[in-house]
């Protein structure tokens, strides 16, 4: 790419940043918008082509009263990529909006049908993270189109388990680390003979937060009787960070 069209390009990404973003996030934060959108673009304009025949197909499956569990590989195969949104809308549709409620509903429809294959949903052998400690995720919910976590249907955090129509594990929007432990856990490998082992770094809250029924305790639930908790081990003070935060080294393995 030329310099300039390179310059007209960032500065048109940053225009966009000053014109919707001033006064709700700050500077620093824009990226956490910014890229996500850019990448979801992306999967957008590549899915595009096939976009009509995905459709068509979609509609055959549900007048044949196919689950949606077994539609996406019919319709990965139609999108000829290894990803697929049966969405009815494009981000070319979302952006004529000019109804905050209509877009809100239709935005929310458009995410929720984009494939997990979409976001990079492979299994990995060993996963090790640290996750933010009391950074709340509320702006992040809201930046996506949800007002409530209840409103997420994301097969990592809500799901079916031993006869529970709906299991949520979605913790408490003031800290995402039992989000991040979820995430991993979707992740992890169930047909090898060794599957997976995940290593966090968490401090505290993450063994009390929540109560009976919510997610955080849901979480915790769901390690604890599908027996993945191999260990955690408390650190010592002043070892990590050099604070006196208490931290603990979670270690969960299927």
């Amino acid at each position: 790419m030329e310099q300039q069209a390179y310059n007209q390009l960032i500065s048109f990404i940053w225009n966009i940043a000053n014109d919707c973003l001033v006064g709700i996030y700050n500077k620093g934060d824009y990226r956490k918008i910014i890229l996500p959108m850019i990448v979801i673009r992306r999967f957008d304009a590549v899915l595009e082509p096939t976009k009509d025949d995905v459709l068509k197909m979609k509609k055959s499956l549900d007048e044949a009263k196919i689950p949606l569990s077994g539609q996406e590989d019919a319709l990965k195969k139609i999108a000829k990529e290894q990803f697929v949104n049966s969405s009815p809308f494009t981000l070319k549709d979302l952006k004529s909006r000019t109804n905050q409620q209509q877009l809100k509903k239709e935005r929310i429809a458009y995410g929720s049908t984009i494939s997990n294959d979409a976001f990079a949903r492979e299994t990995f052998d060993f996963m090790i993270s640290n996750p933010p400690f009391g950074t709340p995720w509320k702006k992040d919910l809201e930046a996506w189109g949800y007002s409530d976590k209840k409103e997420i249907t994301d097969s990592r955090f809500v799901f079916k388990w031993k006869g529970d129509p709906e299991y949520s594990v979605i913790p408490n929007i003031g800290d995402p680390q039992m989000l991040f432990l979820a995430n991993n856990i979707s992740k992890m490998k169930t047909k090898t003979a060794l599957g997976s082992r995940i290593v966090e770094v968490h401090n505290g809250s993450s063994l009390f937060t929540g109560s009976a029924g919510q997610g955080e305790s849901n979480l915790r639930r769901y390690i604890i009787e599908e027996d993945w908790l191999e260990a955690i081990v408390a650190l010592p003070e002043n070892m990590f960070y050099n604070t006196g935060i208490g931290t603990y080294l979670w270690i969960v393995t299927n």
